[in-house]
């Protein structure tokens, strides 16, 4: 009798139980004027029903003892296919707080900060670096703000970015916003979000060196010991 119940049992549960996970990580470096000053991790699982999204960045900027500068920001999303279903993120920019959260509704995106309310119409995205589709956008919720940016993207160019000692094939696209412009680096091969640069209100490069990288990291391995 023990094993029909059980049968039973394993008919009746949820589908989810029975769903494989897909995850894909990204960690970076960050530095300021090519001196290291922090971390950036960012975390995509996907399932068959929807994707999410953890990042979380810590970065700290010091002259001697002296800590001159603190960042702390938390991110996680929801998706489904290419529209947002939910975001919640917290910021700590040395010392100014900032929160954002959203959620979809039926025709419409509501996003909330600690200063308004707002309400965006259809299917919206974020600052998503890890699927270049993001491109593809007129405008996108910055995560930190909760802004809805008006964005301009240029002709990607031929380049390279060095990860593990190796030289991948890359194209760095330009994406423009009202605070400044920002360049993304994706994979040739695979279309993979390999690094990233902006310069800040201050005239200083602010970049994003590639430390783990989903799938690519363990084909560069082998490539790089000569398989």
């Amino acid at each position: 009798m023990a094993r029909p119940t059980l049968l039973l049992f394993l008919l009746i549960l949820p589908p989810t139980i029975c769903q494989a996970n897909e995850e894909s990580r990204w960690q970076f470096e960050v530095l300021l004027d090519n001196k290291i000053i922090g971390d950036h991790q960012f975390t995509v699982t996907d399932t068959d029903l929807e994707r999410t999204v953890v990042s979380a960045a810590s970065f700290d900027v010091k002259v001697l003892f002296l800590n001159l500068y603190r960042y702390r920001h938390a991110n996680t999303e929801r998706w489904q296919g290419d529209c947002l279903r939910s975001i919640e993120t917290t910021t700590d920019a040395n010392g100014k707080s900032f929160a954002v959260s959203g959620e979809a509704l039926e025709n419409e995106f509501i996003v909330t900060t600690l200063e308004q309310r707002n309400s965006l119409n259809g299917c919206v995205m974020t600052f998503a670096y890890w699927d270049r589709d993001f491109l593809e956008q007129p405008r996108l919720i910055n995560a930190q703000t909760g802004e809805y940016e008006s964005v301009n993207v240029r002709e990607p160019q031929e380049d390279t970015v060095r990860f593990n000692n190796v030289e991948l094939p890359a194209y760095r696209v330009q994406l423009e916003t009202k605070k400044g412009a920002l360049s993304i680096w994706y994979g040739t091969e695979d279309n993979r979000w390999l690094a990233l640069e902006s310069i800040t209100r201050d005239g200083r490069k602010l970049s994003y060196r590639p430390v783990k990288l989903p799938e690519i990291e363990m084909k560069t391995r082998l490539s790089s010991i000569g398989y």
